[in-house]
């Protein structure tokens, strides 16, 4: 992986840090006081989760700053997938609420979609896009190596002259 490449990964794990470590603290602050906002209810697992992820983010930026630096892409792609897989859980969760809604379950007679609307759905955004360009890039980059190896495996080089010397 390029220089550039690994410093653009390394400031989104930055931002996506940030982003998850607030609104977990956010998010175990309001359930330890009972309070909530609107799209930031009080969940202390909810918010430990967040935190979770957003410490692998940042762990990326900290392995970064030391001497295996290359390494830091890998703790990004894996804070994104944590982020992507534990909104896939949370919107399954939202799902079986709003069916048991639609089915007009006694117990969720005043349910509203906003009840289940958490930061942990609305923050994976960023890294499943995140994740789709990388993956974009990754196939580029396949295919121009895939040419760039069988020019070499014919003996030729970038105009198309053969590197071969023919054996007599």
């Amino acid at each position: 992986m390029d220089e550039k490449r690994l410093r653009c990964m390394v400031l989104f794990g930055l931002l996506m840090a940030e982003m998850y470590l607030t609104f977990g603290l956010l998010q175990v602050v309001f359930g330890i006081t009972g309070r909530g906002i609107l799209l930031i209810p009080g969940d202390i697992v909810g918010g430990a989760i967040l935190a979770l992820i957003g410490s692998v983010f940042l762990a990326g930026v900290a392995v970064w700053l030391g001497p295996r630096g290359e390494d830091a892409g890998a703790y990004v792609h894996v804070g994104a997938w944590l982020g992507v897989i534990f909104c896939l859980v949370r919107f399954v969760f939202l799902a079986a609420n709003a069916l048991a809604f639609g089915l007009g379950m006694e117990d969720f007679g005043e349910w509203r979609i906003t009840d289940d609307m958490v930061p942990m759905l609305y923050l994976a955004l960023f890294p499943l896009a995140a994740m789709l360009r990388w993956r974009t890039k990754s196939r580029k980059e396949m295919r121009g190596n895939d040419k760039e190896d069988e020019k070499v495996n014919r003996g030729q080089d970038d105009t198309g002259v053969s590197t071969r010397e023919e054996s007599k």
